[in-house]
């Protein structure tokens, strides 16, 4: 009895260590991305205090450049983070990153990508084929279905890109 007991505890103890959030750090700016300095390009501040998690195998490195990736393509348009503060679990195997999203500035209105989407790019709902007509936001976007006159809204998550348009 008292060596189940002792497991148990042992076992908890292991789990509840496991899942625990370490600050690794703050940074400044960091970006996965070619970024231009030299003042030629002029950025604005796209979101903040955006969330992200990226998640690697315990042998596999680049957890925190999935967990930035992740965090970019949460924003449309967003190419690097500002204000960033890293996470990470006692074993290592998930990175959560936290900051403020900047990108370049467009057009009013302009929304180029979203989630790997653009602008009459074909898609695939269920087993109805259509095109993208705009990108609404993070979780919306409009598709004309064929046959349809009229577009639908509908979410990203439901949706699988057949033919990507330049």
């Amino acid at each position: 009895m008292k060596s189940i007991i002792k497991l148990i505890c042992i076992t908890f103890l292991i789990t509840s260590l496991s899942s625990c959030w370490t600050k690794l750090g703050d940074f400044t700016v960091i970006s996965n991305r070619s970024v231009t300095t030299d003042g030629s390009t002029e950025y604005v501040e796209l979101s903040r205090s955006i969330k992200a998690i990226g998640r690697q195998k315990k042998k596999q490195a680049g957890a925190l450049d999935v967990a930035i990736e992740n965090l970019l393509k949460a924003t449309p348009g967003g190419e690097f983070v500002k204000n960033l503060e890293v996470m990470i679990t006692w074993g290592g195997n998930y990175v959560k990153v936290t900051g403020d999203v900047w990108g370049l500035k467009k057009a009013e209105g302009e929304k180029t990508n979203v989630k790997g989407f653009q602008v009459s790019d074909r898609v695939q709902f269920g087993k109805k084929l259509g095109t993208i007509l705009s990108l609404i936001d993070n979780t919306f976007c409009l598709v004309q279905l064929d046959g349809d006159e009229a577009g639908t809204k509908l979410r990203y998550e439901n949706l699988i890109r057949i033919d990507k348009q330049d």
